[in-house]
Formats: C-alpha cells, structure tokens, sequence
C-alpha cells in the first residue's frame, strides 16, 4: 500500500515536470532546459527504480534527453565509456588500452554531446555499466524513425 502511494506520488511528479517543460518549451529557453534536465532525471529514476519504460517523443528531445543523462552519469573515475555512436568501451584506469564491448559502430551522432571530448565530433563519457548500457539503449532508439512523433 505505501509503495503504491509513494509510486502515485513519482509519476505525479513526472507528469508535472512534463507540464512546465512543455509550458516554457515557447517561452523561455534557458527554464524549458531546466524542466526538461529535471524530467530526464525522473524517467531514469522511474525506470531504474520501477521498470516503466522511457516515452517517445520527439528525436530532438530524445538527443537532449541523452546528453542530459550523460552529464549526470559522468564520473572521470569509472572505467567504463560510452561513445557518441553507441561503442561501450572497458578502458582500465592504469592502463590505456580499450576493450571493446559490443561490435563496432562507423556513425558518430553529432548531436550528442558527452562530457569527455576527444575530437571534434567524437564525446565520450564514463559511469557505471548500467547507467552507460542505459544510454546505449536510448542511442539504440535513436535508430528507429518511426517510434517518433512527426
């Protein structure tokens, strides 16, 4: 019975956050990026803590919603990388060698953007392996046009 409430109580919260980013979506920028950082941040905990799915949206929401998440996930001190055309590499910290988890990817998506930059369009950014298998799921998505709104 708690949980239901407190579960209540979450979703609410999701739904309201999704109000104000839409309301400040034509209004103010700098709020609507705001709203939006707040909203990604809920739906990853959302779907961490009780499996709910992530929504669709637009595809441009959806490469914000991933830069979000990789600002959050980013810590230099972890050894495992996402890059941004969906590679996991295993890179030890004492050692420089790449270990290459999953097959190769040639397309670099220019508008994720993730904390680490190595060149001009190639980001990267280091976390744990579920929060990176998390974004590589998102990036997975990103692939598929007809899940997107028009």
């Amino acid at each position: 019975m708690v949980r239901q409430i407190y579960y209540k109580k979450e979703l609410f919260t999701l739904s309201m956050l999704q109000y104000n980013s839409k309301i400040w979506k034509k209004k103010c920028n700098e709020k609507y990026l705001y709203y939006r950082f707040l909203t990604d941040n809920q739906e990853y905990f959302l779907w961490k803590k009780y499996n709910l799915k992530t929504p669709f949206t637009t595809k441009d929401e959806f490469q914000l919603k991933i830069n979000n998440l990789g600002s959050i996930f980013h810590n230099p001190s972890l050894p495992y990388q996402i890059q941004n055309n969906g590679q996991i590499y295993f890179s030890p910290i004492e050692n420089t060698q790449h270990i290459i988890i999953g097959k190769p990817v040639l397309f670099f998506n220019q508008n994720i953007k993730f904390p680490l930059q190595i060149s001009d369009n190639i980001t990267r950014c280091n976390g744990n392996l579920d929060n990176i298998y998390y974004l590589q799921s998102l990036m997975n998505l990103l692939n598929y046009d007809f899940l997107f709104k028009k």
